[in-house]
C-alpha cells in the first residue's frame, strides 16, 4: 500500500507541476523550458539531499522512483539530516511550488486545479506514505529512533 500512495503522490505532484508549466507556456515558451529544467534540477536537489540519505532508499522506497534515482548520485551515508540538507530540500521545493505561481494567478482556473492536485499529492505523502516509511532520520517519521 506504501508504494502505492508513493507514486500516486508523485503522480498528482507531476500533474501539479505539469499545469505550472503549461501556464508559464500560455506566455513564453522559453519561460516554459526554464521552468522545466529549473524544476528537473531542484528534483535531483532533493534526490540528493535527502532521498540519497535515507535508508529506505534501496529497497523500500515508498516512492519508488526517487529511490531508483538515488543510484546515479554520488555516494552519501544513511545518517540524520544537517541543516544544509535540509535548507536545500526546502529551497528545491519552494522554487518548484513557486516560480509557476505568477503566471497561474494569470490563470485562475490553472491556479486552483495546481494547488489542489499538489495539496491532495502532499496530504497522500503525509497520511500513507510518511506512515509506513521507516526513514528513522526523517522528522516525518511516525516511530523516530533519533540519534541526538
Amino acid at each position: 500500500m506504501n508504494r502505492f500512495h508513493g507514486i500516486v503522490s508523485l503522480i498528482l505532484i507531476c500533474i501539479s507541476i505539469g499545469i505550472g508549466g503549461v501556464a508559464i507556456f500560455y506566455s513564453s515558451l522559453f519561460q516554459a523550458v526554464i521552468y522545466g529544467v529549473i524544476t528537473l534540477i531542484a528534483f535531483g536537489c532533493i534526490v540528493y539531499f535527502y532521498c540519497k540519505k535515507c535508508p529506505c532508499r534501496d529497497d523500500s522506497c515508498g516512492h519508488v522512483l526517487p529511490g531508483r534515482l538515488t543510484a546515479l548520485f554520488p555516494k552519501r551515508t544513511s545518517d540524520k539530516y544537517s541543516p544544509l540538507d535540509f535548507a536545500a530540500t526546502f529551497i528545491a521545493m519552494a522554487i518548484i511550488v513557486l516560480f509557476p505561481q505568477y503566471w497561474l494567478w494569470k490563470h485562475k482556473l490553472l491556479f486552483g486545479v495546481f494547488w489542489i492536485f499538489l495539496i491532495i499529492g502532499l496530504l497522500d505523502i503525509l497520511f500513507f506514505v510518511c506512515k509506513e516509511c521507516k526513514n528513522e532520520y526523517c522528522p516525518m517519521c511516525p516511530n523516530p529512533k533519533r540519534i541526538s
